[in-house]
């Protein structure tokens, strides 16, 4: 697959370290798509937008064995877009500054960015974000399309439902069922197992 190289879809800022991730692992850039038409034919990282969804799945007929990662920070339209481009057999990015221990399992699309530590016999799904120093420890199962955010902190054998946003900072104590769909707020504690669809705030800073 590092020979056939991958596709971007998504020309925002999460996708300048998407980028970063490919060019770190060795995997080549061949292009990057973009729904908005503002952003036809500029570039990304000096590399053009080609176009559209449209554009995007022309490009896996006349390209087979190159896949697409989904550069898109959102959830919802991670999978989506997943949806609307069938057979995209992307690999996963690991960028070079982070730590994968061998017997993790890690799932097509997903991205690995750096200062992130994975430990022993995790599995990863699909078109997932592992974002900039966080960390999941031994034994934790991850569904499709779930985003960890920045410095998060999963303990072992935590089981993640598809979908699932974890915010920045967030800890997730060890043994924790968390649901599909999720949202935890930035600087949560979660000690307790959580059903589907819910929503848990941080304590927000305040001026003293």
């Amino acid at each position: 697959m590092n020979g056939a190289g991958v596709w971007l879809f998504g020309a925002g800022g999460h996708a300048k370290v998407v980028i970063d991730c490919a060019q770190s692992a060795g995997i080549p850039l061949l292009g990057v798509f973009d729904d908005d038409p503002s952003l036809l034919d500029t570039t990304l990282c000096g590399h053009r937008v080609l176009g559209g969804q449209k554009e995007a799945a022309s490009m896996l007929t006349d390209h087979p064995g190159a896949g697409f990662v989904i550069a898109i920070a959102q959830n919802d339209l991670r999978a989506s877009l997943a949806a609307c481009l069938p057979g995209a057999a992307a690999p996963a990015l690991v960028h070079a500054w982070s730590m994968v221990e061998r017997s993790v399992s890690l799932g097509g699309g997903t991205v690995v960015f750096p200062g992130a530590v994975i430990n022993a016999d995790t599995r990863i799904g699909h078109h997932v974000i592992v974002d900039t120093s966080a960390s999941i420890d031994h034994d934790c199962v991850l569904g499709d399309f779930v985003h960890i955010g920045p410095g998060a902190r999963i303990c072992s054998g935590v089981r993640l439902g598809a979908g699932t946003w974890v915010g920045p900072g967030c800890v997730i104590a060890p043994g924790v069922k968390v649901g599909a769909s999720c949202v935890l707020g930035a600087g949560a504690l979660v000690l307790e197992s959580i059903s589907s669809g819910t929503r848990m705030e941080s304590i927000p800073a305040h001026r003293l």
